[in-house]
């Protein structure tokens, strides 16, 4: 992938699958941004879908790519890495909405600290009276100063250069789970620099729905299996220590504006082993079967 010589300086680059619901949300936000229209381009790379997601984007600005096939959110993301005409790339996910300064202020951050990466903020919105699901998952996830603290991204508000597309190659496609932590987690190794970019902000929902937290865990475990990792290992590496333990889940809450009593926490602590720990731990043990010589057996129609 060579340096794009002319055309707009970002591409924005959005995977979506049976995404005909959400989409139109972000597609709007990217209409509304306050950066000239010719500074950047939208591509959805349609992963698919069964709905009317290819439809949704035939009726907007948005470049349409379809491979013809549901092949995976790295893989799509690839494929637009690939259509991208820009010097700079900007990743996010379909049920999430831009702030209209989002460009400007993502143009602006990179042209003043030089980084090669940037981490975005996510801004979170709960229902007057939030279920335990979307409390939990305020809580585990859309930390992105942390994550850039540790150096990787979430990929829902990530900025990347192209030149670090050039040297350290694209997302792993064959994974199922965390590829763009370890694709961000990749150029940071190799030297690249990442900050974390407070304005540069998308909106993203909490999920609502418990299953919902069960099936994301379930890829997750997969993925960290996919990546000779688990959970376990992690967690030894911190001395026994949760990644998310109650302390950091208070605050959160607090940050959230909302109050962290004991019986709230102590729900929000059973809903984690069961909804997030269970089946993150299941993920894996089916990741690793499926990558020895059995699950291959399976996987190619010859038990």
């Amino acid at each position: 992938m060579s340096s794009a010589s002319s055309g707009p300086r970002v591409s924005v680059i959005v995977p979506a699958r049976n995404a005909a619901q959400r989409l139109p949300l972000l597609l709007a936000s990217l209409e509304a941004q306050t950066a000239p229209a010719e500074t950047f381009e939208v591509l959805v790379v349609d992963d698919g879908s069964t709905d009317d997601t290819a439809e949704v984007v035939r009726g907007s600005s948005a470049t349409l790519i379809s491979p013809g096939r549901h092949v995976g959110v790295y893989a799509a993301r690839n494929l637009g890495l690939d259509a991208a005409r820009g010097e700079i790339l900007a990743l996010t996910d379909a049920d999430c909405v831009a702030d209209p300064n989002w460009i400007a202020n993502g143009l602006a951050t990179l042209d003043r600290t030089g980084a090669d990466l940037l981490a975005g903020a996510f801004e979170t919105s709960l229902e007057h009276r939030p279920g335990i699901a979307a409390l939990v998952d305020l809580t585990h996830n859309y930390d992105q100063e942390r994550y850039a603290s540790e150096g990787h991204s979430a990929g829902g508000n990530t900025w990347v250069r192209r030149r670090v597309i050039d040297a350290v190659g694209p997302f792993d496609g064959s994974l199922r789970s965390n590829g763009d932590t370890e694709f961000v987690k990749r150029a940071h190794d190799a030297g690249f620099k990442l900050e974390y970019a407070p304005d540069v902000v998308v909106r993203h929902d909490p999920v609502a729905r418990l299953r919902d937290l069960a099936r994301r865990s379930f890829r997750l475990g997969f993925g960290k299996a996919q990546l000779h990792t688990n959970d376990l290992a992690l967690r030894a590496g911190r001395g026994g220590k949760a990644y998310v333990d109650r302390e950091y889940m208070v605050r959160r809450l607090e940050l959230a504006g909302l109050t962290a009593g004991r019986i709230r926490v102590a729900r929000m602590l059973l809903v984690k082993n069961v909804c997030l720990r269970a089946p993150r731990l299941a993920g894996t043990l089916v990741g690793k079967l499926a990558m020895t010589s059995l699950g291959t057996r399976v996987r190619a129609g010859r038990p």
